[in-house]
């Protein structure tokens, strides 16, 4: 049986992501908010322009001292990152702040709200963290994999030096939390080809097969890719296993 983990996909690393846009301090009004939740718990976070506090529970950005929309960008960026939130925040440019879901998976799929009265400001949703593909259907009560599989991958599209780097990430329903599948460094753990970045195994190709063990108590699989090079470069990924 083949299982599709990936169709000609461009980037994919499985966390969500957001982003906000912020403006100068001049067009804040001192106790607005926005709120950030990272899939298990919601964070209110307050601006405190005049600078004498914020209302009990909730996270103060500090921009009494501030001006320019690069400055409130940072002290909120310093706000999020300074709380036991699972969203990194860090700078995405002239008044942009990044926002990353610490965990794997769709759990960090989540709506934000602000009630900043400004035009100009901005905060997108957390959206982006991948679902996985089920190798178990409790509905039907079989399994679309057993103990082991092939990963297959190939090169859809692309041109220039293709690369790429995957990690295979598996979940288990018991546990409900997605882990990279495989041992070795932190930052290695769960990545094919021995770690090592996938190029071109004939002009404008890549391909790569490994074999993957240890699914027996795996519900769901995810692949993702952690870095990809050159131009237009499309990668599609499959599991073949046996029943």
């Amino acid at each position: 049986m083949n299982i599709q983990l990936l169709t000609a996909a461009t980037a994919t690393n499985g966390y969500a992501t957001g982003s906000m846009t912020t403006v100068a301090k001049a067009n804040l009004v001192d106790t607005e908010t926005f709120t950030l939740h990272d899939g298990v718990a919601s964070y209110v976070f307050e601006f405190d322009v005049a600078g004498n506090g914020v209302t009990g529970g909730r996270t103060a950005v500090d921009v009494s001292l501030d001006t320019t929309a690069d400055q409130v960008r940072d002290r909120v960026i310093t706000a999020i990152n300074g709380t036991a939130i699972l969203i990194t925040a860090s700078s995405g440019g002239a008044a942009t702040v990044s926002l990353v879901n610490d965990r794997f998976g769709s759990v960090g799929n989540t709506t934000s709200a602000e009630t900043v009265a400004d035009a100009g400001f901005a905060l997108t949703d957390m959206t982006g963290g991948v679902a996985g593909v089920r190798l178990r259907d409790t509905t039907a009560a079989r399994e679309l994999a057993g103990d082991r599989g092939r990963v297959v991958i190939k090169s859809t599209a692309g041109s220039g030096t293709l690369t790429a780097t995957f990690r295979l990430w598996g979940k288990a329903d018991a546990v409900g939390i997605w882990c990279p599948l495989g041992t070795g460094t932190d930052a290695n753990k769960g990545k094919l080809n021995a770690a090592v970045a996938c190029g071109e195994t004939s002009a404008d190709v890549i391909a790569h097969s490994e074999v993957v063990e240890g699914l027996e108590c795996v519900d769901s699989m995810a692949l993702e890719i952690t870095a990809i090079g050159g131009t237009a470069t499309a990668v599609s990924a499959w599991l073949v296993a046996r029943r």
